[in-house]
């Protein structure tokens, strides 16, 4: 018997769906409200709360998920067996009086009763113990991994189901990186060193971190990235797979180094950090054999942790797609050390950075811009929108219609200051990816609001963590719709910065 990856969530959803078979089962969504206690791991798998982006509550979502994966199976002896087991009429080949029993037991007897009705090619009827055992186990096993696996996405597909919007469908192309976190006091001084609180390694990378933050709107997430496997990379695989994105796209590069992230954070969220560019990275074929998923997303996201020529061809690809293309979102850091030509930066569509990331575009000796005229430079690139990260929110720079004078600063009310986090410029990037997709005749003024607001609320929830580097807890910061929606409407100013503990 061969091992297989065993998916962080199989043990929950499988227990989970082997429960709801008591009693009268799960026929309809109405059921697995009433058991939504037992339910809650399958209520909260990504892909239910993305069927929710349609308006439908968790117990209907979770539901259709159950029965669209029962009908994908592929063993059909599990398929009856499944139905039977959890009362459902997936397929519409199981007799309704035999799914309408009222206990589990009295299913499984009504089954054998009628076995040859559906195996007819002389498969001999199991016992109740083989039933129950052997056959229910292989299925619910079956059940669990295909509900936890990509194919789960396409079955619940709008061509397949009719369940999940058309639109959302995000590229994101960036890093996956180790992060090494020091807490610390304060930085250590000149040739001098500091005593550190806490030490951690923990995934990020700004593509991970805006995969993940996309993922938790209900956007259907794939991210291209590359890893080596100096470090075992399942683990990061299997965090980001159970948060919701797609991970197919992820190359991993035998015998090469990952990228790695050392952090130094003060009490107070600021930190200072040094970048460590590992060989396995992504490459200018990688992006010629996601030329499909490029012409086919609605949002690609993009960050400067890729090589600067990779980059490079990236945007050239993309101002070749035909239209509609999709909307192009660049977050110019970690800037390049090497000049990428500013020219190519047409294909973006927005510029995601905070002032001195904007300024490593040019060449040395010609950053001296007073005022709004290092803004107004990249706008007469024929870049479409600028954003501008500050402490308290974001300024915005467009030759779109509804931005007078094309400048527009917004800072979500109830924020007095927040720090500059890496996370809540990723909470941004995504939030705006949403915004765009949810609503395209929305104005842009609106689309920076909700995506300040999304920054407002990720800074605040980082400010509050204290167990150990925080980078470890930074996925919790990452806000859902709701908490980006009470952000947005809060009115009373208030500190999010917590005081140096």
């Amino acid at each position: 018997m061969t091992n297989r990856p065993v998916h962080p969530l199989y043990s929950d959803v499988r227990e989970a769906l082997e429960t709801l078979r008591k009693g009268a089962g799960i026929p309809t969504s109405k059921r697995l409200t009433d058991k939504r206690t037992v339910a809650r791991p399958i209520l909260d798998l990504p892909l239910v709360r993305q069927i929710m982006r349609s308006g439908k509550d968790d117990s209907t979502a979770a539901h259709e998920v159950i029965e669209r994966c029962v009908a994908g199976l592929e063993d059909k002896t599990s398929q009856v067996v499944i139905q039977v087991a959890l009362a459902l009429d997936a397929t519409r080949v199981v007799d309704r009086l035999i799914l309408a029993q009222q206990t589990v037991g009295a299913r499984r007897e009504s089954l054998l009763g009628h076995w040859a009705e559906y195996f007819p090619t002389g498969q001999a009827a199991p016992t109740i113990n083989q039933l129950r055992h052997r056959f229910e186990d292989r299925a619910f096993d079956q059940l669990t991994q295909l509900i936890l696996s990509p194919r789960a996405r396409d079955l619940c597909s709008p061509t397949a189901a009719g369940a999940i919007g058309g639109k959302g469908r995000v590229l994101v192309v960036g890093g996956v990186v180790n992060d090494i976190t020091f807490r610390v006091p304060e930085y250590p001084e000149h040739e001098m060193a500091t005593e550190a609180a806490g030490c951690r390694i923990t995934p990020g990378g700004k593509g991970y971190m805006q995969a993940v933050a996309a993922a938790r709107l209900g956007l259907d997430v794939t991210l291209l990235a590359a890893v080596g496997d100096d470090r075992d990379p399942q683990p990061t695989l299997d965090r980001l797979a159970v948060a919701g994105v797609d991970v197919s796209q992820v190359k991993v590069r035998p015998g090469e180094m990952s990228s790695w992230t050392g952090i130094l954070e003060l009490p107070s969220s600021a930190s200072q950090a040094v970048n460590f560019r590992g060989r396995a990275a992504l490459t200018t074929a990688d992006i010629d054999d996601s030329a499909a998923e490029l012409a086919a997303c609605d949002v690609v996201l993009a960050t400067f942790e890729i090589p600067s020529e990779v980059m490079a061809h990236l945007l050239g690809v993309l101002s070749e797609l035909p239209d509609p293309r999709p909307t192009v979102i660049i977050t110019p850091a970690q800037p390049y050390t090497t000049r990428i030509d500013r020219h190519l930066l047409k294909a973006a569509d927005f510029l995601v950075a905070r002032q001195w990331e904007f300024l490593r575009l040019f060449p040395e000796g010609n950053r001296n811009f007073p005022g709004d005229e290092l803004y107004e430079n990249l706008l007469d690139l024929d870049i479409g929108h600028i954003c501008l990260m500050n402490d308290d929110g974001s300024t915005i720079y467009s030759n779109a219609g509804d931005i007078e004078g094309r400048k527009f600063s917004y800072s979500p009310p109830g924020v007095t200051n927040f720090p500059s986090s890496a996370i809540s410029r990723d909470a941004f990037c995504a939030a705006l990816a949403w915004h765009l997709v949810e609503d395209r005749s929305a104005k842009l003024t609106d689309a920076v609001k909700w995506s300040a607001a999304a920054m407002a609320a990720a800074a605040a929830a980082y400010a509050t963590l204290t167990d150990g580097p925080k980078s470890d807890a930074t996925m919790e910061s990452l806000p859902d719709r709701n908490q980006i929606a009470r952000r947005a409407s809060r009115q009373q100013p208030d500190q999010v910065t917590p005081s140096d503990q």
